[in-house]
């Protein structure tokens, strides 16, 4: 659902929104149908808590949400475990960051809410929280890609180095063809590779800010 105001955004910034919107109610509506049915007829009374009716159900829930997005736990695994080992990448180069964003706001506004939508009925103790960003990885990796064509690029070695330090931040305890030991050795792997990354990130930023000052 979140791909309905997102589209709205997106024609609206392309300037068609005038000429597209006959199609854009057209395209929406079914989707919309089938969300609200399904709201209306499917749910989940829980009977442990005494809760009944689909009314009470989606306040419990709500009130669930509410509490989940105060803590930081939830925040934590959304902003920064999920974007792991490339976290930093966006704030080292921050201007890049803000005009990407400026000539996409539907591509944020897209990001926004995948946020918020997340935090909908997710027990405070985190859940698979950072699993559900996964289509959050939609303008994340659009931005990477980006941030590594026009800043890095331009240094031989930068990006075969972030590749191998993305290559490290994949290992994981639990998958993969050799898994890690334990979930240390994985916080141990992300967190190499996230330094890894952002340092070369940073060598390259203050190499180029010196040349151009020669």
């Amino acid at each position: 659902m979140i791909l309905i105001p997102v589209s709205f955004a997106y024609l609206w910034e392309e300037g068609t929104l005038r000429i597209e919107y006959k199609k854009w109610l057209l395209a929406i509506t079914p989707a919309i149908a089938v969300f609200l049915l399904v709201r209306i007829f499917l749910f989940s009374d829980d009977v442990r808590m005494g809760i009944a009716g689909i009314l009470p159900y989606y306040w419990m829930k709500f009130g669930e949400s509410i509490g989940n997005a105060l803590t930081a736990s939830a925040w934590f695994r959304r902003l920064i475990w999920s974007t792991l080992p490339v976290t930093l990448l966006p704030f080292i180069f921050w201007k890049s960051t803000v005009s990407f964003f400026a000539r996409r706001k539907y591509l944020f506004l897209f990001l926004v809410l995948v946020i918020i939508t997340d935090l909908w009925g997710i027990d405070p103790g985190g859940g698979d929280a950072e699993r559900q960003m996964a289509p959050s990885f939609l303008a994340l990796y659009w931005l990477i890609a980006e941030l590594s064509q026009h800043e890095l690029a331009h240094v031989k070695w930068a990006l075969p180095s972030i590749l191998g330090g993305g290559y490290l931040g994949s290992l994981h305890h639990l998958q993969g063809i050799y898994p890690l030991p334990n979930r240390a050795y994985t916080l141990l792997a992300v967190v190499v590779a996230c330094i890894e990354i952002s340092a070369i990130a940073l060598y390259v930023k203050f190499k180029s800010a010196a040349s151009r000052a020669l």
